[in-house]
């Protein structure tokens, strides 16, 4: 049972084979260099090379032979008995022979520690059978070797293992006064305490790695205090603790000593250190946890043993069980690819059914799209065809009275005038006609009828000349003779457009007259269906009228009284009245192939989000019975596609509506 112990505890276990060496004939500066150096490493490990972490010693050879070992405490003791590291070899200040261990099969790790707590040490060197180094031990590599279970193999706390006499030094204390209490009472470490009260309270500590590091950054230990390098805040706890929690928080903080205090009071009760956990370490009781472990290993394996012929028999009947279960699943996964077979063959005849029902579908859509339009042109084509066809039948039928009418007023106004030529004779000559002449004057009112039968019949040859113009309007506008492409002039058809609504244009109720605005610039005849033009124009000056109108309902024209209260009146015309007004104008391109007509309105707007639904066939933002939705669809079809221009809207709410027409010129072929 020894042997399975040494195999357990093996001295190869806690060997760190990663040293620092040195020669005898090196001074203690180069040998501070080394260690300071070692002890500043990078870690290289993620670029593939490992990380050297060696003991913070050095290992004195002589022919790769080991002659001695200098560690830390080394070089406080002599910093403290003021030597000069610049002379001083390792030779001289090294203890020869030094202690070491021999890496046999029969030394294990239990004698290691023998070696370092009885001789004090820190760093335990191991050598090979003809004295070469090949390693250190150290606490740190016998706790990564032992592990916290059988460190711990009894339920101790801090209080057991910690050591009561600590070395403390004040905060104004000299680093080299500490560095001498550490050297009279062979210490590692001087814990830094301030007075607080009757007690005092420890704040920092002072080790002996930390004197190097200060000496190798030349710092004047004498007139620096400890105050001023201490290491702080100070790693604590309570007396209570067990050892497995300290275990875990010198792992957790990367510290080798925490210091004990009183959790009420915060006085210091002592110091734990990684020689300190070792203490509770006793071979004997773990060779005997040992024999124990390893009855229990043989019970234990003899029920495996069993339990493993039984799980033989498993699995061969699982063996049995798989490969029917593995012939099941081939039959299965033959009939699943036949399914999915089936189940593609079906998806890619159904993506074909889709795809052709989507182009049916599509040419249904557009085939609807274009009946839709054909309706609407007939519609409109019906519509205005009647319409035309009856005005040109109402300006036939009056044209014919009023030439009558219009040619004989010629007549009559001589006739007239003859009359009164000879009546004004009669007068001349018979100034004292009978008395019944006399009263039949007084009753006729001669003068009267003299003076106001020339008005009378001026008047009558003003209306006649109204009717004629109105007719020649009417004409303009139906153009029933007019089916093929020709050059017409733009504004003569916008001209008429707007004779045919003066009635729209004129005051009513409490709605003032529209004032049309005609900024026409010199354009010349463009080829065009004036048909069709006139339709255009109709519908556009239509809505921008029933534009206007809303506006004044919106934004009433102020009475006389409203006038008067509402002082100053230009702020209140501003705020609350727009005078209706539409404005056209023409112009032609700057390349002057295109006649660009403007039509604008002062009315409320458009929003936004209706915009581009405004050519749509059946939108209309009217009520209900007031717009068919027709108009600007078939404006739309007749500037696009009928004469191959452009129909465009702009419009800002509270700032009008534009909409602009663009016409080329000439045509070389429209679809008509």
């Amino acid at each position: 049972m020894l042997n399975s112990a040494n195999s357990t505890f093996a001295i190869t276990l806690a060997i760190e084979h990663q040293f620092l060496t040195a020669t005898l004939d090196e001074t203690l500066a180069i040998a501070l260099e080394k260690m300071v150096r070692q002890r500043n490493h990078c870690d290289l490990s993620a670029h593939g090379a490992g990380t050297f972490s060696a003991p913070n010693c050095l290992v004195v050879v002589q022919e790769d032979k080991l002659c001695g070992i200098f560690t830390e405490q080394d070089f406080v003791r002599l910093i403290a008995e003021g030597e000069d590291l610049q002379t001083i070899t390792l030779g001289e200040a090294i203890q020869i022979p030094t202690v070491s261990i021999c890496c046999t099969p029969d030394e294990d790790i239990f004698a290691a520690l023998n070696l370092l707590t009885h001789h004090h040490l820190k760093h335990l060197p191991v050598v090979d059978g003809e004295d070469r180094p090949i390693g250190i031990i150290t606490y740190d590599s016998l706790r990564k070797a032992l592990p916290p279970i059988n460190l711990l193999t009894r339920l101790h706390c801090v209080a057991d293992v910690m050591v009561h006499e600590v070395v403390t030094a004040a905060v104004e204390t000299s680093l080299l006064d500490v560095v001498k209490l550490m050297v009279k009472n062979r210490v590692g470490c001087v814990v830094i305490s301030e007075t607080g009260g009757d007690r005092p309270q420890p704040i920092g500590i002072v080790t002996e790695r930390d004197i190097i590091q200060f000496h190798s950054l030349d710092l004047n230990l004498k007139t620096t205090t400890a105050g001023e390098v201490m290491s702080s805040p100070l790693f604590t706890l309570s007396p209570e603790t067990s050892l497995w929690e300290a275990h875990q928080t010198m792992n957790r903080q990367y510290v080798r000593r925490l210091v004990v205090v009183n959790e009420t009071t915060g006085e210091m009760q002592g110091l734990l250190s990684q020689t300190s956990l070792f203490r509770v370490l006793r071979p004997n009781d773990m060779y005997q946890m040992i024999d124990l472990l390893q009855h229990m290993v043989d019970q234990q394996t003899a029920e495996l043993s069993s339990k493993n012929q039984q799980l033989q028999l498993e699995i061969k009947e699982r063996k049995h069980a798989e490969k029917q279960l593995q012939e099941a699943h081939d039959h299965l996964k033959t009939i699943v690819k036949e399914r999915t077979q089936q189940l593609h063959n079906a998806n890619a005849k159904l993506r074909e059914d889709l795809a052709h029902r989507e182009r049916m579908t599509a040419e249904l859509e557009q085939t609807l799209k274009h009946l839709q339009q054909t309706q609407l042109q007939l519609i409109q084509t019906e519509k205005m065809s009647g319409l035309g066809q009856l005005v040109a039948g109402i300006a036939h039928e009056i044209n014919n009275p009023i030439n009558f009418i219009y040619g004989n007023l010629q007549h009559a106004r001589g006739y007239v005038e003859d009359i009164l030529g000879l009546l004004s004779l009669y007068e001349r000559y018979y100034p004292k006609p009978p008395q019944e002449i006399r009263q039949q004057r007084q009753v006729s009112d001669v003068d009267f009828v003299r003076e106001d039968i020339v008005h009378l019949v001026n008047s009558m040859h003003k209306g006649v000349d109204r009717i004629r113009n109105l007719l020649m309007s009417l004409q303009t506008f139906s153009r029933l003779d007019e089916s093929q492409l020709k050059r017409a002039d733009i504004h003569a058809g916008i001209d008429s457009t707007l004779l045919l609504i003066q009635n729209r244009l004129q005051a009513h109720h409490d709605i003032p007259k529209i004032q049309v605005i005609r900024q026409y610039e010199t354009t010349p005849s463009i080829e065009c269906y004036p048909s069709q033009l006139n339709q255009v124009f109709f519908n556009l000056l239509l809505n921008a009228v029933d534009a206007v109108n809303e506006a004044q309902r919106r934004s009433p024209y102020p009475s006389p009284q409203e006038k008067i209260a509402a002082q100053p009146m230009t702020n209140f015309a501003k705020q609350n009245y727009r005078k209706p007004q539409i404005k056209i104008s023409t112009n032609v391109s700057p390349e002057g192939d295109h006649l660009i007509i403007k039509i604008k309105d002062n009315g409320l707007g458009i929003p936004k989000n209706i915009q581009s639904k405004l050519f749509d066939p059946f939108f209309t933002t009217k009520p209900v019975g007031q717009g068919t939705g027709l108009g600007l669809s078939i404006s739309y079809q007749i500037i696009v596609q009928n004469h191959g221009g452009n129909l465009s809207c702009h419009s800002s709410p509270n700032e009008g509506t534009e909409f602009v027409i663009t016409l080329p010129v000439s045509h070389v072929a429209i679809a008509a």
